[in-house]
């Protein structure tokens, strides 16, 4: 339990240590037992009251706020006088440029209000992330367990002050005073205190026939301006005798024990700690849509957001109930601000920067969800006014955070309290925009392209797709961890709440300029509708009450305070006596111990990925096939092309892989050496054997079984060569074995945490490789299907499977939307010109397919090709560890993680079956051709499983050795492993054999060592993938390329090549070169053009402008004669 109490039912402490912790709080307590309130002198306490109680002058007439006033950081007025100068000049400014440069000006805003939204998105990723993904054991929660509580049942708790403002609320009198007599705290400590206002007949009547006991009072609040629930809690805190405080509304139900847990909390800390903030949540969450969606919203800031909040260090703006304070910091800050209708949200920020702390309690305390929409505009535009006004008084002065380096609160009050109320206002404009774009299919890209130019366009689009989707996402995870499963499905209606909130604030907006002290009620008890008394019948009963109830010590007409003076009141120091001061409790924090086998398995990993690259670079095999060229050219065309952009990264290859090479493709040497393609594939191998590590160890429990099972994945000769170079294998295969682990770590523990990292490591899978979409499939069956068998009830069912298929499947859906939106198709991708389907034609013409509509010899082929990457003696004994696993696991959620982690195999099998891939073997076919070698990387995908496998067979025979023997048997285990890795690469590793001589090598083109030699520069046109030429082979930058990718220059440079390019590559043999089919050898568009090469054996041509000048003479580059490039072409 982090940042919490390690109590009886914790595993870390005996017996004994529970009695000895328990005698340690019981001495606490005890030492802060104090006869006064709130550790204050009575002369101190005298002066708060005296400078609380002093009314002021505002148009010349006397208010009293029952507060120690200080206008500075009152929200009395809305605008200061510079905040009024600085936006009256923002707006004649910006009206003037408007007219002297209008497109210029409405960029500017576009580019302000994205740049807003990236902040406002990427701020709001690391506070849910800082909770989210951190353990439940390091979370930051303060938790107090009910045994200790027990165990001090008769300790000398301390004074507690309980205010219930109330106004109207006579329909949830009764339920308000049940829920505060059901609280477990000693009756002759507890003091709750009913602020009721002075025109409030009904409510007193109420709580006239509530028969209160002696711990109740009831206080009148006096009338006067503004009427706030601020202002009551003030006029409550005058009278507050105990030592802690805390506010709940008149519909709250708190956790009955959540005031101990308070205290218990306050003596974990020193008295930096002020605030102690209970989770708040509803009661009423199915009663109809707009109570599910502000159940969601709750979940998400109370579960969520301030905890992310607390755990980055940040201001909390605090809920506006179920706060729990020390009194004499309370007194000491000023009490709350009156005049602010969000007094909570102002109050949180002032304690931080008083240099307080607030902390959240894992504690709940239940209240209405708002289900009336009248109601629920009124209390929702009331907040959003509250935010407003908070950040108009903490940026009165907005140099003073810069000169005092409070650069943490400043970021906080910009993008918690400013962006969030900012984007309510803006956000139905974008959703406009974006609206009428999708309307008009897109007929208005040149207002659209003068809006958004150039990166601000991907910026835009990023916020609005991300934006939206992740805060959709958070509310359903948030319900998902408050175990609301049947809520679930409800979030995903969450944007009908959003222009509700635009709503709210447009009217907060206008309150906030006619009468921003204006406190919008909001009704409560409609839930209860049918067991209350109508208001008039209650009516009838009241019996007036005098203004105040029992003895005061306020005194009164005290000389009032004009604005513009300084107030006397300074804050109260805290005196501390020697017997009330005692040290907090040191925390007990659960010791992680370091794991020797997941370092050794990191540098092992580490050192094994740099030597194969090292090796294979100098011998000059990175670059053997041809997809990893065209991998580096696509990465690299999205800043180094005619028309860069991210429209470069086409519609077949799936992107994240040419995402991840873009830090290092920029630079020409790693470029040109394959080497930005490798870095990224180098990381994704250490990364797949540390989490194969973990995997394996969460297995079998044995560490050594885990490093075991890495060992074979990170020996494995042809996992060696892959990951030194830029294909993307190794991409997917990360990412697979990362949602396996988490999927195995959720299927076993059964927390959202897992499920959520093993949705986001599947998005990532579905945008290295289509093998990804199989496995997104294969997850959510899984997910299903495990919720089913731990016996889940339906709702949660299906409240899992929503959370993992909307992350998970959220990449097959934005790479449909990206064909569609791109190229007009959203089947592009699987029927284009450059799919696998055109490229693979040639193959069935040919009569290659030797596997289709062939079952046994689909079978055989993969079975055939995992013997040639896994090694026959591993894979075998991977195959009993299968059989040996399910017999003894059956369905149990282990079974079904391996299951996972084997998706990709059906895969491949299935494809071969039916055309949709081709894998060619020398041994599969007619004849024995060595060179019959093609995709055969994809074996790649067997490691992994039987890796694992073989850690719970290797697991299950250690176990039954004992001594020497055990020692023993792992050397032999990790001997086998080196043996068997010496023997794949002494046979012939099949991957670097597809890539010397088999169908995936390419060999270096003529027109490539031509260019080396005679390039002088100028524009070169080219149908890249038809021809499969790549111009870095002779150095040359992409840039100088014109093809199908670069817009208008493409079609121009087709119509008219003499006027717009230098060169032209062309080959009339490729029915699918459109730049031959465009220009026939007899065209004459090709007469301004000569021919300088021609290449017999592929057919290839070039041509060079007439009119250039003449090419130089150079000599060849050595790497492009070299042995391993002059593979055969087909």
């Amino acid at each position: 339990m982090a940042s919490g109490l390690l109590t009886k039912g914790s595993p870390e402490l005996s017996e004994l240590q529970f009695r000895n912790r328990v005698a340690r709080y019981r001495r606490w307590l005890e030492g802060n037992v104090s006869p006064g309130a709130a550790h204050s002198s009575s002369r101190e306490l005298a002066e708060y009251q005296r400078a609380a109680s002093r009314p002021i002058l505002i148009h010349g007439k006397e208010v009293t706020v029952f507060a120690p006033f200080h206008p500075e950081r009152a929200a009395m007025h809305t605008f200061s006088r510079p905040q009024l100068l600085f936006l009256s000049s923002l707006l004649l400014a910006w009206i003037a440029t408007l007219i002297w440069k209008g497109p210029a000006v409405l960029v500017v805003v576009t580019a302000l209000i994205t740049l807003l939204y990236i902040a406002h998105l990427l701020f709001q990723f690391a506070i849910v992330g800082s909770h989210l993904l951190t353990p439940a054991t390091a979370s930051g929660d303060e938790r107090i367990d009910e045994h200790l509580i027990s165990a001090l049942k008769n300790a000398d708790w301390p004074h507690y002050t309980i205010l219930c403002p109330l106004y109207r609320e006579a329909s949830v009198v009764g339920q308000m005073v049940s829920a505060l007599r059901a609280l477990d705290y000693p009756r002759d400590r507890l003091e709750i205190l009913l602020l009721t206002e002075e025109d409030d007949l009904e409510t007193r009547a109420a709580l006239k026939q509530q028969a209160l006991p002696a711990h109740f009072r009831v206080l009148v609040v006096p009338r006067g301006y503004p009427r706030t629930k601020a202002r009551a809690c003030n006029y409550g805190l005058l009278h507050a005798r105990g030592d802690y405080l805390v506010i709940y509304d008149a519909e709250d139900i708190p956790d009955p024990l959540q005031l101990k847990k308070a205290v218990l909390t306050f003596a974990q800390h020193d008295h930096s700690l002020a605030c102690v903030q209970a989770r708040l949540n509803c009661y009423n969450p199915t009663q109809n849509l707009l109570t599910r969606l502000f159940t969601a919203e709750y979940s998400l800031w109370f579960d969520v957001v301030l905890p992310g909040l607390q755990r980055l260090g940040l201001p909390l703006p605090l809920g506006g109930t179920s706060n729990h304070f020390r009194v004499s910091v309370l007194r000491a800050v000023g009490g709350w601000d009156a005049f602010n209708v969000t007094e909570d949200c102002d109050l949180g920020l002032r304690l931080f920067q008083h240099g307080f702390k607030t902390v959240i309690l894992d504690s709940t305390t239940y209240e209405e969800a708002n289900s009336r929409l009248s109601n629920w505009l009124r209390q929702r535009s009331r907040w959003i006014k509250g935010y407003m006004q908070t950040y108009l008084v903490y940026m009165r002065h907005p140099l003073a955070y810069l000169r005092e380096r409070r650069l943490r609160e400043l970021c906080s009050v910009q993008l918690v309290i400013g962006a969030s109320a900012a984007s309510l206002l803006v956000n139905p404009f974008v959703w406009a925009l974006s609206l009428f774009y999708l309307c008009t299919a897109g007929r208005y890209q040149a207002f659209y392209h003068l809006l958004f130019p150039g990166a601000l366009l991907y910026l835009g689009t990023f916020c609005l797709v991300f934006g939206n989707f992740f805060h959709l996402y958070l509310n359903l995870l948030a319900l998902l961890r408050r175990r609301y499963y049947a809520l679930v499905p409800w979030a995903l209606l969450m944007p009908c709440c959003w222009l509700l909130d635009s709503l709210a604030a447009y009217l907060a907006l206008a309150e906030l300029l006619i009468r921003p002290h204006y406190w919008q009620k909001t009704l409560h008890g409609f839930h209860l509708l049918k067991q209350h008394k109508p208001l008039e019948q209650l009516s009838a009963t009241v019996v007036p009450l005098t203004p105040q109830s029992g003895p005061s010590e306020i005194e009164v007409g005290l000389t009032p305070i004009r604005l513009g003076g300084r107030s006397p009141f300074r804050p109260l120091r805290l005196v501390l006596t020697p017997e009330t001061t005692v040290r907090p409790l040191p925390r007990i924090r659960r010791s992680r111990p370091r794991d020797l086998g997941m370092l050794v398995t990191c540098l092992c990993a580490c050192l094994s990925s740099i030597s194969a690259c090292i090796y294979f670079f100098l011998h000059q095999e990175i670059l053997l096939y041809g997809d990893a060229y065209a991998h580096l050219r696509i990465a690299r065309s999205v800043f180094d092309s005619a028309t860069p952009g991210l429209a470069q990264l086409g519609g077949v290859w799936l992107p994240l892989p040419h995402v991840l090479m873009l830090p290092f493709v920029w630079n020409d040497f790693l470029w040109h050496s394959g080497l930005a393609g490798s870095f990224v594939s180098m990381t994704c191998y250490v990364i797949a054997a540390l989490y194969l590590y973990r995997g394996g160890l969460r297995l079998t429990r044995d560490r050594w079984a885990a490093f075991l099972c890495s060992l074979v994945f990170m020996l494995n000769p042809n996992i060696l060569y892959l990951q030194s170079t830029p294909l993307t294998e190794l991409t997917l295969i990360c990412m697979m074995t990362v949602a396996g682990y988490y999927f195995l770590s959720w299927a076993q523990e059964n927390r959202p945490r897992y499920l959520v990292l093993a949705a986001a490591s599947t998005f990532l899978a579905t945008l290295s490789r289509y093998e990804g979409w199989s496995f997104f499939v294969c997850l959510l069956l899984l997910v299903s299907l495990t919720s089913l068998l731990k016996r889940r009830s339906f709702a949660e069912v299906c409240a899992n499977t929503l959370v993992f298929a909307l992350l998970g499947g959220f990449g097959i859906g934005l790479w449909l939307a990206w064909n569609r939106i791109i190229f007009g198709d959203t089947l592009f991708f699987l029927h284009g010109p450059f799919s696998s389907e055109m490229l693979l034609s040639s193959f069935a013409r040919a009569g290659r397919f030797y596997t289709y509509h062939n079952v046994s010899l689909s079978l055989l082929t993969y079975l055939l090709l995992s013997v040639k990457t896994f090694g026959p003696f591993l894979l075998f004994l991977s195959l009993l560890a299968f059989i040996f696993f399910l017999l003894r696991h059956r369905l149990r959620p282990e079974t079904l993680a391996l299951i996972a982690f084997m998706a990709p195999l059906g895969f491949y099998v299935l494809s071969i079956y039916s055309g949709q891939a081709l894998i060619l073997l020398p041994e599969i076919g007619p004849g024995h051709d060595p060179g019959r070698l093609y995709n055969d990387r994809h074996g790649a995908a067997v490691v992994v499983p039987a890796a694992l496998l073989l850690a719970t067979l290797m697991s299950s025979g250690l176990r039954l050795l004992r001594g020497r023997l055990h020692l023993l048997g792992r050397l032999v285990c990790a001997g086998a492993i080196c043996a068997q890795a010496c023997f794949i690469a002494a046979t012939g590793i099949v991957t670097l054999q597809d890539g010397l001589y088999g169908n995936s090598c390419t060999g270096t083109h003529p027109v490539s060592i031509y260019l080396a030699k005679h390039y002088n520069g100028g524009l070169i046109l080219e149908d890249v993938s038809p021809t499969n030429f790549d111009v870095s082979e002779a150095g040359i930058n992409f840039r100088n390329v014109i093809y199908d990718g670069s817009g208008q220059l493409w079609q121009q440079a087709l119509r008219n090549p003499g006027a717009t390019v230098d060169w032209i590559v062309l080959n009339p043999r490729l029915p699918g070169d459109r730049v031959a089919r465009a220009l026939p050898p007899d065209s004459p568009l090709l007469r301004p053009f000569k021919l300088v090469l021609i290449d017999p054996r592929s057919g290839m041509r070039l041509y060079y402008h007439r009119g250039r000048p003449p090419l130089p003479e150079r000599p060849i580059p050595s790497e492009l004669l070299t042995a391993h490039r002059l593979c055969p072409n087909d």
